[in-house]
């Protein structure tokens, strides 16, 4: 569930005439915005989330394994804030990679979506996964 991302990724992000990205590490990161920065709102939740971020892998991975009974090596690909198309219901969503033990290239062709929504209670919000969806390249 290894990931090199940092929040200071976040200052290294690039315009690409659609939305801020950064690309430089082994995950991919997107955030909303248009040519003359990041959205306030999306560049905040960003920084908040890519803090814990192992928190909230943990999370999208329990809710997988929930769903999908799959043991094995999961591996965050991209984290989007405000960019996918799902995000219109959503905060954020993670793309995850799965490596099946003895068997690496049983789903090399399949990515998880686990898409989440920052709800308030109490003092703390509270991100909680809210969808899966499976797609194949």
């Amino acid at each position: 569930m290894g990931h090199s991302l940092k929040a200071s990724d976040l200052e290294k992000m690039i315009f690409n005439k659609k939305y801020w990205q950064y690309t430089g590490g082994d995950v991919d990161l997107f955030v909303k915005g248009n040519e003359k920065g990041p959205d306030g709102h999306y560049l905040a939740m960003a920084q908040d989330i890519v803090s814990n971020m192992d928190t909230h892998m943990e999370s999208a991975v329990g809710f997988l394994k929930n769903f999908l009974k799959l043991e094995g090596e999961w591996s965050l690909y991209t984290a989007d804030f405000g960019c996918c198309y799902s995000s219109v219901s959503h905060d954020f969503e993670f793309t995850i990679e799965f490596e099946e033990p003895g068997d690496p290239y049983k789903f090399v062709y399949t990515y998880f979506v686990v898409s989440f929504d920052i709800q308030k209670s109490g003092r703390e919000p509270y991100v909680k996964p809210q969808r899966i969806e499976i797609g194949f390249r």
